[in-house]
């Protein structure tokens, strides 16, 4: 395929002017990649403004203009959070491990019963208790593609752009799997709280 591709590209730039617009675009992919993106999460932020559960708030973190963490309010934004981060990676995620225990977190969930609603959360965990990673799905978002489930950041950024609607239903749909949820909302507040306490007493 890369060399088919690479036999065509005389066929694609006929003129220097083309060759010469492919290159500026290629030194602006990242700019334009993260422009498709911002333009998104500022729709999925405006939804949760408007409907997020009066004990559950958000916030612009890390890239400010992309990645949010939607986290308990009576913990604060440092507690333990669900965000999109590395171009929409849904992850529950460590934010102060000196404030909440990571070891109690990690113990807790790796427990036989009581947090398995937590973990079905989730439509899949590709990585967990891994650093400051409690859990995360990355870029399981489907268009009908042929790369459904496991779209790199420039292409889930195309259908960002492109397919928008499609995109925010779906990105929002993740996160109301935690939010709206009393089960879980209850849940991460018992982990919040258990490793907010065993933090104190071992500091």
């Amino acid at each position: 395929m890369q060399n088919e591709l690479i036999s065509a590209a005389s066929d694609l730039f006929p003129t220097f002017e083309h060759w010469q617009s492919f290159l500026e675009l290629s030194d602006l992919r990242n700019s334009i990649r993260d422009t498709w993106f911002i333009e998104a999460t500022n729709k999925i932020r405006q939804h949760f403004i408007n409907t997020l559960p009066r004990e559950w708030d958000c916030e612009p973190w890390e890239n400010t203009q992309r990645d949010t963490r939607w986290f308990l309010r009576k913990f604060g934004p440092d507690s333990p959070s669900v965000n999109y981060r590395w171009h929409y990676c849904l992850c529950l995620r460590l934010h102060n491990k000196q404030k909440f225990n990571t070891e109690s977190i990690f113990r807790l969930l790796k427990k036989e019963g009581g947090y398995e609603p937590i973990y079905q959360a989730f439509d899949r965990i590709d990585r967990q208790f891994d650093g400051e990673i409690v859990m995360i799905e990355s870029r399981n978002f489907k268009f009908g593609s042929a790369n459904d489930g496991a779209l790199s950041e420039d292409k889930l950024a195309w259908y960002a752009r492109h397919e928008i609607d499609g995109f925010i239903e779906q990105a929002i749909a993740k996160i109301e799997k935690f939010t709206k949820n009393p089960v879980i909302s209850d849940l991460l507040g018992q982990l919040n709280q258990t490793a907010q306490k065993e933090s104190q007493t071992t500091c």
